[in-house]
């Protein structure tokens, strides 16, 4: 029997108080060009970032810290975007009626009316890519960020996108003299253990019984490899099952009852309910600053920190005008003054928010040794592919949607890159795929074993840590696809990364990517060429400009 529940306005909660403010627009009738960002790596929508709204009448399009919108016909662009992030963040909904765009309302949800909100920039221009490229360039100076130095991509070495949680010290073992002996085709600066060392989240100095090498050995073997050692943790996270949370259950963020406020994390039980600490608190920056100095004591100087966009939850916190973001980045303050010369990857980070907190950012869903990967996490696996579900295909996109943030804001990471061709499912052209990522953002980890690789994978894998892709800039905005080309240097020859994601072959006009004259190819290779080439479904190429034009 079905239950009919009726809901009187007095039932309701009444709308928490916010900044809202409201841009309205002036653009052409036919305007429909729409691109979005999201505050994180998992999308906040479902799509593209770049979206045609032609075909929507009423409607409502919704973005994180900015937003563009405008007439592809005539070049006219409107952008909105948030310059801080220091107690809120920042949401943008495009309002479409009548089939015209009226306005966009700007939300900052926890900054109170009477409060100062945000600062935001608002500017018209004729490219959209050039509005964005000011917008970061804006930020970075108003955060005090310099140039970012980027000579050489950051290489290196994950456990997790091989062995997984199954993770133990034998495989560490195993893998450090496979890394060494294929350091001549490519070099690995930093080994980084993940997700499987600890005995719960939460208890990041103590051991689980299948690791049998103190933390400290652990980074003096992998100095001795002639790497720096790194480490996987969840800062901000504990589980209910772990030490901390039982020994100091008031150290964090509380709900509605005064109980600890409980998330469900992706962990297996028990160690599948996860709780946020509280860092509006000095004793828990106390034990953040403590942990990081202890780790990096011991030797570790690379540290990823995942979960740092689970934490931010809603609740209650000791200090009552502490935001759910303020607290984060007094936590992220107390880890980065702890360890100041230590190299610190968020992992899930709000970017906006952790600016100037950390060095690098992972700007994409997880990855995974598949193309795309079908049903929901816990559905049928005949559903189509959730855009935030780990598989290469999202990893791709959602990287390379954040080319403006390259060596801006941070040195941004694409997720590890997986070339191999074992424990994998990845065709060749869908390496290449993997490898391109790398090279257009500089960062090339892997969690790849070289021991392991055929000699052209590993070579794939070499390329991607010595080539970069400099300045990138999509050269197509198709709505409704992705970008399929980039525009940049390579070496300072200009050059276009292009990936094939589609399924069906794609011809490329070298002359109509801006290369004139001679180029060649660097990944596969194709050789050398001057006219129309075909790329592959699901396959990426790299093409440099070897010499103009005869005059």
């Amino acid at each position: 029997m079905k239950k009919t529940i009726i809901m009187s306005n007095e039932s309701l909660l009444p709308p928490e108080p916010c900044r809202e403010r409201v841009l309205p627009l002036d653009l052409p009738p036919e305007a429909a060009f729409v691109h979005r960002n999201t505050n994180g790596v998992l999308p906040a929508d479902y799509g593209p970032v770049t979206l045609s709204a032609h075909c929507t009448f009423d409607g409502d399009f919704c973005s994180q810290d900015f937003m563009v919108v405008g007439d592809a016909a005539t070049n006219r662009y409107v952008f909105a975007g948030a310059l801080t992030a220091d107690r809120s963040l920042t949401h943008l909904t495009l309002e479409r009626r009548q089939g015209r765009f009226t306005c966009l309302r700007i939300r900052q949800p926890h900054i109170l009316p009477n409060q100062p909100g945000e600062e935001i920039w608002v500017a018209e221009g004729s490219d959209w890519r050039e509005l964005i490229k000011e917008y970061a360039d804006r930020v970075a100076r108003q955060a005090g960020i310099g140039p970012i130095s980027a000579r050489e991509n950051l290489t290196g070495w994950c456990s997790w996108y091989y062995h997984y949680e199954e993770f133990h010290s034998g495989h560490l073992e195993e893998i450090l003299p496979q890394l060494q002996a294929g350091g001549d085709t490519y070099p690995c600066r930093v080994v980084q253990i993940d997700d499987a060392y600890q005995a719960h989240h939460g208890d990041w100095l103590e051991l689980r019984d299948s690791w049998h090498i103190p933390l400290g050995e652990v980074a003096e073997r992998i100095r001795a490899i002639g790497a720096i050692p790194g480490i996987w943790l969840m800062p901000f996270l504990a589980t209910t099952t772990s030490r901390v949370f039982h020994e100091h259950r008031d150290w964090f963020v509380r709900d509605g009852q005064d109980e600890p406020y409980v998330i469900k994390g992706w962990s297996a039980p028990p160690d599948h309910h996860w709780v946020c600490l509280d860092a509006s608190r000095q004793d828990v920056r106390d034990h953040l600053a403590d942990l990081f100095r202890t780790l990096r004591e011991m030797g570790f100087a690379y540290f990823k920190l995942d979960g740092t966009g689970m934490s931010q939850p809603e609740g209650r916190r000791v200090d009552p005008d502490a935001t759910p973001l303020s607290a984060y980045r007094l936590g992220m303050q107390a880890i980065r003054h702890a360890v100041p010369d230590a190299f610190l990857l968020g992992c899930g980070a709000p970017f906006l928010a952790t600016l100037g907190l950390a060095d690098s950012v992972r700007v994409s869903p997880d990855t995974a040794p598949k193309w795309e990967a079908y049903g929901q996490p816990e559905g049928a696996h005949n559903e189509p592919c959730h855009f935030g579900m780990p598989c290469l295909r999202n990893a791709l996109h959602y990287s390379l949607a954040k080319w403006w943030m390259a060596d801006r804001w941070y040195r941004i990471d694409p997720d590890c890159l997986i070339t191999r061709d074992e424990r994998t499912s990845l065709s060749e052209g869908e390496a290449r795929i993997s490898a391109l990522t790398g090279i257009v953002t500089g960062i090339a980890i892997t969690s790849d074993h070289p021991g392991k690789m055929g000699r052209d994978r590993l070579e794939l894998l070499g390329r991607a840590a010595r080539l970069r892709l400099r300045n990138p800039i999509p050269l197509d905005a198709i709505p409704g696809s992705w970008p399929q080309a980039y525009a940049g240097t390579v070496e300072g020859r200009p050059a276009v990364a292009l990936f094939n994601d589609s399924e069906e072959p794609r011809t490329f006009h070298p002359g109509e990517l801006g290369l004139n004259g001679e180029a060649e190819e660097l990944l596969h290779p194709l050789g050398k060429m001057s006219g129309p080439f075909q790329l592959a479904r699901h396959d990426a190429a790299l093409l440099v400009q070897t010499r103009p034009p005869l005059a």
